[in-house]
């Protein structure tokens, strides 16, 4: 996953240094520091973009929207080149745009995906990220053809396979089609379900 990234960021960044004499200076927006998945993704950004001969300065958006706004606007006073943006609230993609094409600076959007017709509205406005609904039914996948080669995991010997469904950050795109098209997954392998969901958002809450 991280390969296919880095490759769809620097061909962006490719297609733009070709307007720049000088060194690449990238602002990149995250929107948590602390997310274990977005230390790896802050890593991988920095190596690329110095093999590349750009200079990227990260900021940390602390999970506050209003933070990451002053953090934009500050990146685009300082003169960069692009802007990179993991937004905290996938809404205020619209206001990002409009900032970095009233100063004709490129913005790529990883990890929460913005609303199309919000991307369609600026041509320099890119989004880099996974197929969330592949990721869904590989996983779904990878269940079913467990549950089917191990009978001794149907503990109570229904014929059903009874599951609790872990959600992730309540909206994010991903999470929802993950979700939605794991289950669908395991659905059509012909399996009979039983759920009992359960959401991971500031903490897990369990219902039967």
């Amino acid at each position: 996953m991280r390969k296919i990234f880095m490759t769809a960021l620097i061909t962006v960044l490719t297609l733009v240094s070709c307007s720049y004499a000088e060194e690449i200076k990238i602002g990149s927006c995250i929107y948590r520091f602390n997310d274990a998945f977005m230390l790896r993704f802050r890593n991988a950004m920095t190596e690329e973009s110095t093999k590349e001969g750009a200079l990227i300065t990260m900021a940390d958006g602390r999970d506050d929207q209003n933070v990451q706004n002053e953090q934009i606007d500050e990146f685009i006073a300082n003169g960069v080149n692009v802007l990179i943006v993991n937004t905290v609230d996938r809404m205020s993609s619209q206001s990002i745009i409009d900032k970095a094409k009233a100063k004709n600076i490129p913005v790529v959007f990883i990890n929460r995906e913005p609303l199309p017709e919000t991307l369609a509205s600026y041509e320099k406005a890119y989004y880099v990220g996974a197929k969330a609904e592949d990721s869904g039914v590989m996983a779904g996948e990878l269940i079913a053809e467990y549950f089917k080669s191990h009978p001794e995991a149907d503990k109570n010997k229904d014929g059903k396979l009874q599951f609790i469904l872990l959600k992730g950050q309540n909206g994010h795109q991903d999470m929802i089609l993950r979700s939605k098209y794991s289950v669908e997954a395991i659905r059509n392998a012909g399996l009979n379900l039983l759920n009992s969901r359960a959401q991971s958002q500031t903490g897990i809450n369990l219902r039967p």
